[in-house]
């Protein structure tokens, strides 16, 4: 039997899109032939995409530049951006105006897709972004797509122009998602806030896709008992406004007795402005392919999981990828109460505790963990065990199940 090819769409690279990653490893290992189309950014990702790359074996990569070194694009599609904010009031009802005014990468995937064969037999896209450009060509060639809903894009926040902006992915959804094959979602919540205002995708055509790992990429936790309480945090940027201003004086008064291990690119005017007084509880590491990041989690005995939720809807019920990671790395979780965290700490209240968005709420629940650090240590193998039942091998079943009707 033929080999299905299957067209990957992102607005993203695979170094920032983990959940498209996935994805295409599942496709290569079931047999599919795959065909990413995705954007080139001159950043911290370079080395680390490079490697992701190569060591995707049979998967076709279509690439978009998406920074100034490639002028002339990027001040057309600036100038399409431009110009479908201007005459957005007037043609509302254009899922072409309204994908272009939204994003610009959306207009430079779809021109990016014109000169593609119709030889896919389907499609799944991922980011609003890359909506729009999947239902063109599905359209185009009729060919079935999908669509993975990462986040609650109109519970985002937004600087500039946020009410237009709203009402634009709104409509991006409602007016697409019912032509999607299937789509799939992050988060119960966030699956909830979508369908609340798109009641015709059917409840066979919708399911969750938890944000979970491979079994492979962790290993057995390792014992801590005469060391420093050890934390971590990671993310794409050590940056302001994600939390560590929460929990990081709170550390500091406890330096003699903790370590916070911050990984990723770290944002130079943020360790001025505020890191830099901490550095004796701190040690900094660069970002890290995620298999490499996931193998390193087991040195540690808690993971801060510190989503801010004022302002954003999207924060408050998403589910993010480190949540689920610290919990199949067997550590303790401390977690902000976002409603998304919240729910499922409450669901599987092993892996640990959650606490309110604020520095007295961090010292709280902070003083409860030391106060039981030992017993929190003596049970990192059984968290471990028990969160093998997240696995995203149980995830990927859903995925292939699905592809095989296609």
């Amino acid at each position: 039997m033929k080999s299905k090819n299957i067209l990957f769409l992102t607005t993203n690279n695979l170094t920032t899109n983990p959940r498209l990653l996935k994805e295409v490893k599942v496709a290569v290992e079931a047999g599919y032939l795959p065909t990413v189309v995705l954007f080139d950014f001159d950043n911290w990702t370079n080395n680390i995409e490079h490697s992701l790359r190569e060591s995707l074996e049979g998967v076709k990569f279509i690439t978009i530049p998406a920074t100034r070194k490639n002028l002339l694009s990027w001040l057309f599609s600036s100038g399409v951006q431009y110009g479908c904010r201007k005459v957005y009031k007037f043609l509302k009802f254009s899922r072409r105006v309204n994908a272009f005014a939204s994003d610009k990468r959306s207009y430079l995937l779809n021109r990016s897709l014109e000169s593609l064969p119709s030889s896919y037999d389907f499609i799944i896209s991922h980011n609003l972004g890359s909506l729009y450009p999947a239902y063109n060509f599905a359209e185009k060639y009729t060919i079935p797509f999908a669509f993975d809903i990462e986040d609650y894009h109109p519970g985002e926040m937004v600087s500039r122009d946020a009410g237009n902006e709203k009402e634009r992915r709104e409509f991006i959804l409602k007016k697409l998602l019912p032509t999607a094959a299937y789509v799939s979602y992050a988060s119960p919540l966030i699956g909830e806030a979508t369908f609340s205002f798109i009641h015709d995708v059917s409840e066979q055509k919708r399911f969750l896709l938890n944000n979970a790992f491979s079994l492979l990429e962790f290993q057995q936790p390792k014992s801590l008992s005469n060391s420093r309480t050890k934390l971590v945090w990671f993310s794409q940027n050590i940056a302001a406004g994600r939390g560590l201003e929460l929990v990081i004086p709170v550390l500091y008064s406890f330096r003699d007795r903790v370590k916070l291990t911050l990984i990723g690119n770290l944002i130079p005017e943020f360790y001025e402005a505020f890191l830099k007084q901490y550095d004796d509880v701190i040690e900094y590491r660069e970002p890290l392919p995620q298999s490499e990041l996931h193998l390193q989690l087991a040195n540690y005995d808690i993971g801060l999981a510190i989503e801010i939720s004022r302002s954003d809807i999207n924060k408050d019920i998403a589910l993010s990828n480190k949540l689920i990671a610290y919990a199949q790395a067997g550590l303790f979780v401390l977690a902000t109460d976002t409603r998304g965290q919240a729910l499922f700490i409450d669901e599987h209240p092993q892996i640990g505790s959650v606490f309110q968005q604020s520095t007295e709420g961090f010292e709280t629940a902070f003083r409860q963990v030391l106060a039981k650090l030992q017993p929190i240590r003596e049970a990192k193998q059984t968290r471990f065990a028990a969160a093998r039942e997240l696995a995203w091998e149980k995830e990927a079943e859903k995925l292939t199940e699905i592809w095989q009707t296609f």
